[in-house]
C-alpha cells in the first residue's frame, strides 16, 4: 500500500485523481467491512460527490491545501453536520450535529472530506464496539478508537482521527499493526467532539508511519509555524526505558520482543537508558483515574439520569464511582497534577524521547479481557506526546507495538525518534531477511 505522503503528492498534482483513489478506497472497504466493522457510518454516494468537487476545484485552478482530496476516518464522536454522531450511545442513534467540530472543519479547509465515522467505545469509555482487529477478528481491536486505528490496518483509508483519554489511540494502534500519535495536549481542537473528561481527552491521528502521521497531522494544523514535523537524525537517538511502572505489568512473549527490540536498537547506536519513576510519579494512575471518573460523572450527568437504562453496567458503575469522588478529593488530584506536569520534564534530562511498551500484550481475545491502559495513563495525565510504532508479531501472528514519548512541545523530536526506530527496525529486519535466504 502506497504511503500517505505518495498519496497526497498525487492528488496535489492531480496524477492521482481524487475519484480514482476514493474508488480503490471502498474498493477495500466494500470487500472487507462487513468482517472489520471499522465505521460506524459511511455514505458511499456523499463521499463519491465529495471526491468529484476535489478534482473540479483542482481543475478549475483552486487552491490546492495539504490535505486535497483525501478521504479521512473520522471517529464517531467528532461532530459532523451531514453525518451522524452518536458516540456509540443507543439513545443518541440519529442523531445529527448542528454544525462540525473543529478538526472536521480543519479537514475540509485543508482539501480533505470525511469519509466516513468510525465505531467508538459507549461514550468514548467503555463497551467494546463491534469493530473486529483485522488481522484476527476473534481478537481485540483495542480502546474506543478502534475503529479509525482498524481502518488504517484493513487499508480502508490513510489516515484516520481518534481520541484518548488514557490509551484509545496508543493501545488500538498496538493492536491494530499501525501508528497512533497522541501530539502533546492542544495541538489538535476537540471543540465539537463528545467530551467525557475535559482535563484529560486529547485528539490524536492514525496513519502507517511515523512520517504519514506527521504529514497528517500537519495538515490539521491550521498554523504553519505550529505544524509538526519529522527530521533526520544527526546521530541515534539517546532513549529511556522507565524500569517498573507500578500499576502494570508485561505478559512473558511481550517482555522478550520489548528486550529484543531494544538490543536491535541499541546495536545500530541508539542509547538505552533505565528511568526510575520519582515517587511524586509513582500514583500517577490513581491521579488519573480520580481526575477522569469525576469529570465523567459530570459530563454525562443529565445524560445518565435520563438514560441509565440505556447504559451499559461498566458505564454506570463507572460514572456512579466518580459521582462518589468528593469535590475535596478531586481538587487535591488536580494539584497533584499541576506539580507532576511542572516537574515532568525532568524524567528526561538528557534523553531524546522515553520508550515502553504499547501495551501488556498482543490484542487478547475479543470477548476476553479488554487489556491493560496502565502504559499510556502517565503521558496522558501530563498532556505530553506520545506515539505507537509497530515492532513486530506475537507468536499467534498478532501486531507488538511500542510507545515512544517525549516532553510537552517537543512533538518534532518525537516524530523524529519515531521514524529512526521505524527505519532501523525496517532496516534490520530486511537485513534478517536477506541473512536467512543466504543460509
Amino acid at each position: 500500500m502506497a504511503s500517505l505522503i505518495n498519496v497526497l503528492r498525487g492528488l496535489a498534482s492531480g496524477e492521482l485523481p481524487a475519484q480514482e483513489y476514493l474508488e480503490r478506497v471502498l474498493h477495500r472497504v466494500l470487500t472487507r467491512e462487513q468482517v472489520v466493522h471499522a465505521f460506524a457510518h459511511i455514505d458511499v454516494a456523499r463521499a463519491r460527490a465529495l471526491a468529484e468537487a476535489c478534482d473540479k476545484h483542482r481543475r478549475s485552478g483552486g487552491t490546492i491545501g495539504p490535505l486535497h482530496g483525501l478521504p479521512v476516518a473520522v471517529k464517531d464522536t467528532f461532530d459532523t453536520a451531514d453525518l451522524r454522531t452518536e458516540a456509540g450511545l443507543p439513545f443518541m442513534a440519529n442523531h445529527y450535529a448542528a454544525e462540525d467540530a473543529r478538526l472536521v472543519v480543519r479537514i475540509r479547509q485543508a482539501g480533505g472530506f470525511v469519509l466516513g465515522k468510525t465505531v467508538t467505545a459507549e461514550a468514548s469509555f467503555a463497551h467494546q464496539g463491534e469493530t473486529r482487529n483485522p488481522w484476527n477478528p476473534q481478537h481485540s481491536p483495542g480502546e474506543s478508537s478502534a475503529g479509525s486505528a482498524a481502518a488504517i490496518a484493513a487499508g480502508f483509508a490513510h489516515a484516520a482521527i481518534g481520541s484518548q483519554t488514557n490509551d484509545s489511540v496508543i493501545r488500538p494502534a498496538a493492536y491494530c499493526g499501525v501508528v497512533g500519535f497522541k501530539p502533546t495536549q492542544g495541538m489538535l481542537s476537540l471543540e465539537g467532539a463528545f467530551c467525557f473528561s475535559p482535563t484529560l481527552d486529547q485528539a490524536g491521528v492514525f496513519a502507517r508511519s511515523a512520517l504519514d502521521a506527521t504529514a497528517f497531522c500537519a495538515g490539521l494544523v491550521a498554523d504553519s509555524k505550529s505544524r509538526p514535523a519529522a527530521h533526520q537524525l544527526a546521530a541515534p537517538p539517546q532513549l529511556g526505558v522507565i524500569v517498573d511502572f507500578p500499576w502494570t505489568s508485561l505478559e512473558p512473549e511481550a517482555a522478550q520482543h520489548f528486550a529484543q527490540i531494544q538490543r536491535v536498537l541499541n546495536g545500530h547506536g541508539a542509547s538505552i537508558t533505565p528511568v526510575t519513576l520519582p515517587p511524586p510519579y509513582l500514583g500517577a494512575n490513581t491521579v488519573h483515574r480520580l481526575i477522569m471518573l469525576h469529570e465523567g460523572s459530570r459530563q454525562l450527568r443529565e445524560l445518565q439520569a435520563q438514560f441509565r437504562g440505556q447504559m451499559s453496567i461498566e458505564l454506570n458503575d463507572a460514572l456512579d464511582e466518580g459521582r462518589r469522588i468528593s469535590p475535596a478529593t478531586y481538587g487535591e488530584s488536580m494539584v497533584r497534577r499541576a506539580r507532576l506536569i511542572e516537574g515532568g520534564e525532568t524524567l528526561f534530562g538528557e534523553l531524546d524521547a522515553i520508550i515502553t511498551p504499547a501495551a501488556s500484550g498482543p490484542a487478547p481475545a475479543r470477548f476476553g479481557t479488554r487489556g491493560d491502559p496502565g502504559y499510556s495513563t502517565l503521558w496522558s495525565l501530563l498532556g505530553m506526546p506520545a506515539i505507537t510504532v509497530p515492532t513486530g508479531f506475537s507468536g499467534n501472528a498478532l501486531p507488538l507495538g511500542m510507545q515512544i514519548a517525549a516532553p510537552a512541545g517537543a512533538d518534532d523530536r518525537l516524530l523524529s525518534v519515531a521514524h529512526w526506530i521505524q527505519a532501523t527496525l525496517g532496516a534490520s529486519a530486511q537485513s534478517r531477511q536477506r541473512k536467512s535466504e543466504s543460509n
